[in-house]
């Protein structure tokens, strides 16, 4: 093979230098190419798969937020506030008097009380008849 290659012409050699070159060139850019098209798929599954999981928590939100909206059952909406919110059990008491439920909750001041007891009405979707600081 040696002894082939030594016959050859320096125009010959430089041929198939250059085809080989082009071969291997050829192939880096194929497989460099089905890298990227591999990436793009995988990133439009990931998009899917996002906007899926998103769709499937809001709606279970939506669930979640309207079973407590109809429920009357304290233990429930106390469970649910302190999961949305993280307020601490020893910070959060609810109850029912007079038909109307009541909500207790230790606040550092008044600006974080009125904005947490705005979250609640909303997340609710129950009016605030009063507010005791």
């Amino acid at each position: 093979m040696n002894k082939f290659f030594n016959n050859l012409n320096n125009r010959e050699k430089y041929l198939i230098f250059g085809a080989i070159s082009f071969a291997v060139i050829a192939l880096i850019f194929i497989y460099a190419n089905r890298i990227m098209n591999d990436l793009n798929v995988s990133e439009k599954r990931l998009n899917k798969a996002k906007s899926d999981y998103q769709y499937v928590v809001s709606k279970a939100e939506l669930l979640n937020s309207k079973l407590i909206n109809s429920s009357d059952d304290t233990y429930k909406i106390e469970s649910y506030i302190k999961d949305i919110f993280s307020i601490p059990s020893s910070d959060l008491k609810v109850e029912y008097l007079n038909k109307s439920l009541m909500i207790s909750i230790k606040a550092k001041n008044l600006q974080e009380a009125i904005i947490i007891s705005d979250e609640i009405t909303i997340t609710l979707n129950r009016k605030l008849k009063s507010f005791i600081y």
